[in-house]
C-alpha cells in the first residue's frame, strides 16, 4: 500500500490551493450576487437604453424610407403633404423586416405605432402579444405627447418603455418596448460563468505556486537538517550561511553560532583531556578508568608495567590478572548507588605488593 507524500512542499501546496479556492469561490459568490443586484436595480436603464437604440435604428430606416417616397412623389408631381405620416411612408411589409433584426439585436419585443395610435408593427413580437402588455395605451399616448413612459412590472418582471418616433417626411409615431428581465439573465450567466472558471483557474495557479513557495521552503529546511546532522556526527566545520533575515534565517543563524559554541566546548574539552592524560601519565601509580560495561577508557604507562603479564588496552575488557582479589568485582562495585572508595591489597606470586584503590565515579 503506497503512502501518501508527507513532505512540507506536498503540504503546502495543497494548503495553497485550498486556500486558493476557497478564496476564488468566495469572491465568485459576492461579485455574482452583486452582479445580479446590480443588473436587477438597473433592469429600467437596461430597458430604456435598449429602446432607445432600437428608436434610432428605426428612425434612421424610415428617414431613408421616407427620403426615398419624397424623391418618387416629386417625379410624380405629388407635394409633401400627400407623403405626411408613418403610414403612408412606408408599408408592413417593410417595417417587418427592419423591426424583427432590431427586436432581436436588442432583446426586446418591439411594437410600433402612428400618430393615430394605429398599430403598424406586427402585434406580436419576439413571442409577446401587444396586448399582453400592460398599460400600453397610456404609454401609447404619453409617447404621442412627446413624454418619455418607463414602467417598471414587478409582477411580470419587465419593463414597459414607450418613446416618441420622430421622423422627417414621415410624421411622428411611439416606439413601445416590452422588455422581460429574463432577457438580462443571459448577460447574468456570462458573468457568473467566468466567475466560476476564474475560480476554477485560481486552484490550480495557487497550487503550483504553494508548490514552489513550498520548495523553497524546503530547500533552506533541508540545508538546516544537513548542518544539525553534520553537528551530531561531530562535524563542527559545516558552516551555514542564511540568505534572509528571516524566521527561518533566525534559526539557521542559532544554529551556526551553536555550531561555533559547540566547536569551542569540544576544543576545551580535548585540550583539558590531554592535559589530564599527560598529567595521568606522569604519575608513578598506575591509574585505569572503565566504564559501566568494564571496559577500558584509559590506562597509563605505570597501569601498563603493572598488569604487564596481561593486555590492557582501550576497550578491551577490564582483565582479572591476579586469583587473589577480583578486580573486575571491584571495579563493578564502584558504579552502585552510594557507593564508596574501595581498597584492597594483593601479593602476586612475583613477590610485588600492589595497593588497589577504587574511586566512584
Amino acid at each position: 500500500m503506497s503512502r501518501l507524500p508527507t513532505g512540507i512542499r506536498w503540504w503546502l501546496a495543497l494548503a495553497f490551493a485550498v486556500v486558493s479556492g476557497l478564496t476564488a469561490l468566495s469572491v465568485a459568490l459576492v461579485f455574482t450576487e452583486r452582479s445580479e443586484q446590480a443588473f436587477r436595480s438597473r433592469t429600467d436603464v437596461l430597458a430604456l437604453g435598449n429602446t432607445v437604440a432600437a428608436t434610432l435604428r428605426i428612425r434612421e430606416a424610415l428617414s431613408d424610407i421616407g427620403q426615398e417616397q419624397a424623391l418618387q412623389g416629386v417625379a410624380s408631381g405629388r407635394g409633401e403633404d400627400e407623403l405626411a405620416g408613418l403610414e403612408e411612408a412606408f408599408d408592413a411589409t417593410q417595417l417587418t423586416p427592419l423591426l424583427r433584426a432590431v427586436a432581436s439585436d436588442n432583446e426586446l419585443a418591439l411594437f410600433v405605432f402612428d400618430e393615430n395610435a394605429q398599430l403598424l408593427s406586427n402585434d406580436v413580437s419576439r413571442g409577446i402579444d401587444v396586448s399582453f402588455v400592460p398599460d400600453f395605451p397610456d404609454a401609447v399616448a404619453a409617447g404621442l405627447e412627446g413624454r418619455r413612459w418607463v414602467e417598471t412590472l414587478q409582477e411580470e418582471s419587465a419593463t414597459v418603455v414607450a418613446l416618441p418616433l420622430l421622423v422627417p417626411l414621415a410624421g411622428r409615431g411611439v416606439v413601445l418596448t416590452y422588455v422581460p428581465r429574463a432577457e438580462f439573465a443571459s448577460a447574468v450567466g456570462i458573468f457568473r460563468r467566468e466567475i466560476i472558471f476564474a475560480a476554477l483557474v485560481a486552484i490550480p495557479v495557487g497550487a503550483l505556486a504553494g508548490l514552489a513557495i513550498a520548495a523553497a521552503i524546503a530547500a533552506r529546511l533541508r540545508r538546516m537538517a544537513n548542518a544539525a546532522a553534520a553537528i551530531e556526527a561531530g562535524d563542527f566545520e559545516t558552516e551555514l550561511k542564511p540568505r534572509f533575515r528571516d524566521e527561518l534565517g533566525s534559526l539557521a543563524f542559532s544554529i551556526d553560532r551553536m555550531r561555533i559554541q559547540l566547536r569551542e566546548s569540544f576544543a576545551l574539552l580535548a585540550s583539558d583531556r590531554d592535559r589530564l592524560g599527560q598529567l595521568l601519565e606522569r604519575l608513578r601509580d598506575g591509574v585505569v578508568t572503565v566504564d559501566r560495561d568494564l571496559n577500558v577508557e584509559f590506562v597509563n604507562g605505570a597501569a601498563r608495567l603493572a598488569f604487564r603479564t596481561v593486555e590492557l588496552d582501550e576497550g578491551q575488557p577490564l582483565p582479572d590478572p591476579w586469583p587473589e582479589l577480583d578486580l573486575r568485582g571491584l571495579a563493578a562495585g564502584l558504579f552502585r548507588d552510594r557507593a564508596q572508595v574501595a581498597q584492597a591489597r594483593v601479593t602476586p606470586p612475583d613477590g610485588e605488593t600492589y595497593d588497589i584503590v577504587g574511586i566512584p565515579a
